[in-house]
């Protein structure tokens, strides 16, 4: 799968409503079970930084409670296990335009009860009913790194969308975001370096050459490890309910 090709592709399953209300809306109290809705254009351009998309599905999550998403970049960034500066680098490029002009995330400060300061109120733009997109668990944002995320993203869409995905087009959507590669697809070595990370951290299950050709199978699970039983498939990748 391009990046192209996954940036065109849209969803239009019946069960998008139902389930969009059942786990948008999850409690704040179930953050390791909760999933966010991720537009593709985040995942499939290279114009976006890996940690932009890290950013987005916490700001996301924190934003589905009462009070919107209120913290602070230093708490951002401890949820995620990034540097403060990574966060902020993030967020910057997720309220800037991206190359169609798109907004990702708008700032809004308010000022505290008392008026004795203020606060940012981090939201995300209104994704449409016809763009592309992705479930994410926040908890995966919170276990794995940027770019490991991004790996599993583009594995749980194909997987969503019944696309067998192979090693070259999983390294195409993965990019080098600084140095002399800068913009450059990683070699298929590195993609499944990565994936390899992505799978010890229990994240994804790799069926090495159990595909067609010969060609690796990859599982997304949409549940945090430790709410899953002991090497139950069972619990594997509610997203497989979408194809």
């Amino acid at each position: 799968m391009s990046a192209g090709a996954a940036s065109a592709a849209t969803l239009d399953h019946p069960l998008w409503e139902s389930i969009d209300n059942s786990v948008d809306g999850a409690p704040a109290g179930r953050v390791r079970r909760q999933r966010v809705r991720v537009p593709m254009r985040l995942v499939s351009s290279p114009h976006y930084q890996d940690v932009a998309l890290s950013v987005y599905v916490k700001v996301k999550a924190l934003g589905l409670r009462p009070e919107g998403c209120q913290a602070k970049s230093t708490t951002i960034a401890s949820y995620l296990g990034l540097s403060t500066a990574s966060v902020e680098r993030g967020m910057t490029q997720l309220r800037r335009p991206g190359p169609d002009g798109v907004v990702e995330l708008f700032s809004d400060r308010r000022t505290l009860p008392g008026g004795t300061g203020t606060s940012a109120v981090r939201t995300v733009r209104a994704m449409t009913r016809t763009e592309a997109f992705v479930w994410l668990p926040v908890a995966a944002a919170e276990d794995l790194t940027p770019r490991e995320l991004r790996a599993f993203a583009l594995i749980a869409y194909a997987q969503a969308r019944g696309i067998t995905l192979t090693e070259a087009e999983l390294a195409a959507g993965l990019r080098h975001h600084s140095g002399q590669k800068a913009g450059q697809p990683l070699s298929v070595t590195a993609a499944s370096a990565v994936v390899d990370e992505v799978e010890a951290a229990r994240w994804v299950t790799v069926q090495r050459r159990a595909g067609a050709q010969g060609r690796h199978r990859y599982i997304a699970h949409d549940i945090a490890p430790e709410a899953r039983p002991e090497g139950g498939c069972a619990a594997v990748a509610g997203l497989l309910r979408l194809v």
